[in-house]
């Protein structure tokens, strides 16, 4: 199947039933070459994918390789689930550091909250690791955690202190 029309205008595939002869479709606009797919009566848009290739659920905008607006607050917007024990799992590939932060969509900036490093280390606001023996404190609601030394081990409550300190937030 090949659909051709004027590069400055959309065409597409609908689908309809007795009620509706445009209860969903996917459609290719050569004006900004993105295709995108809807639901719902044809004109909710779920998914796009732009000239750059970014993909978007749930926003006509996506800013990022995969970008999931989620429009129900009663959802997660992502949920891993798996068939067995080790199904649902959050993975990077070998030797890169899995990063978990907030982005500002109106500065395109990226703020990193937590990491994982790749030999399995946990840090804080960063590349702020502990080291073998410490845990994390609470320094309360507005400040970041600190590590500290653990002088009884271990799953014990937080011995004298020897910090690092991440910045807060």
């Amino acid at each position: 199947i090949q659909i051709s029309s004027p590069n400055n205008v959309e065409n597409g595939i609908l689908f309809g039933d007795d009620a509706d002869n445009d209860a969903g479709n996917i459609i290719y606009d050569h004006s900004d070459n993105a295709f995108s797919f809807a639901t719902n009566g044809g004109t909710n848009e779920r998914l796009r994918i732009d000239s750059s290739g970014q993909v978007g659920l749930n926003t006509v905008a996506p800013t990022a390789t995969l970008d999931i607006s989620n429009t129900n607050n009663n959802t997660p917007v992502i949920n891993l689930e798996g068939g067995t024990d080790t199904g649902g799992d959050l993975t990077v590939e070998s030797g890169q550091v899995l990063q978990v932060g907030h982005w500002n969509r109106d500065t395109s900036t990226f703020t990193e909250r937590f990491r994982i490093g790749t030999d399995g280390a946990l840090g804080i606001a960063g590349g702020n690791y502990g080291s073998s023996g410490q845990v994390l404190a609470s320094q309360g609601p507005t400040s970041s955690p600190q590590w500290v030394d653990n002088a009884s081990g271990p799953p014990g409550p937080p011995g004298p202190a020897s910090t690092v300190a991440g910045p807060p937030g």
